[in-house]
């Protein structure tokens, strides 16, 4: 799950150049009531309006899925709210349920700070709102340097799950919504579209044995 973290946070702080000419062409959520389906899970896109979808082919990781979605009300400039999903499909933490949440709290937790992004404040706990193996994280974080924007400082938040598949081995899934301000904006609402949104997974339980 590193990996998938440290390119969410470098695709956070660089959005902005997103669906610019020459990037990947955004496709826009035509039904926000429809399921998307993935390997174990399922979700509903954002909900509200002005939500597209972010094609991953900038960077792929193999045996890792990520999905993001951008809420595009300005075309252009650095004010760009967006919800992102991410699935990480291993290598995952070694044992029990319990010592691999823990684990992943740990990860969360750790990490570090750099020359582009230094976090404010960060919050992570047990939460069992989707499911038993979960966590609940908030954080909040400044990013500058963004060659797009030479000078400028950016406040950067996220809020969401990373939990445990219960079916498949080493598997989490983050789900989140975020955005990404210029330091001197006020802060956008985006708990009514984001929150149905990180509330929206469901798993795709595999079927017990049959009876004989």
């Amino acid at each position: 799950m590193r990996i998938v973290r440290d390119w969410i946070i470098v695709l956070g702080v660089g959005l902005g150049m997103v669906g610019c000419a020459g990037g990947p062409q955004l496709i826009p959520v035509t039904d926000p009531t429809e399921r998307l389906e993935f390997e174990g899970f399922s979700i509903l896109p954002p909900q509200g309006d002005s939500w597209f979808v972010v094609p991953s082919a900038p960077i792929i990781f193999p045996d890792v899925l990520v999905q993001f979605f951008k809420k595009s009300t300005l075309q252009s400039g650095p004010r760009q709210p967006l919800a992102t999903l991410s699935l990480g499909a291993g290598p995952g933490p070694e044992g029990s349920s319990a010592e691999r949440l823990y684990k992943l709290g740990v990860e969360y937790s750790n990490q570090p700070d750099t020359s582009r992004f230094r976090r404010i404040s960060f919050n992570i706990s047990p939460d069992r709102t989707l499911a038993l193996d979960c966590m609940r994280f908030d954080w909040t974080a400044e990013a500058r340097n963004n060659p797009r924007y030479p000078g400028s400082i950016f406040i950067m938040d996220q809020h969401g799950f990373v939990c445990l598949h219960p079916d498949l081995p080493h598997h989490s899934i983050e789900i989140s919504y975020g955005q990404r301000r210029l330091q001197e904006e006020l802060p956008l609402s985006l708990e009514a579209e984001g929150e149905p949104f990180v509330n929206s997974l469901l798993y795709n339980r595999k079927p017990d044995h049959a009876s004989p």
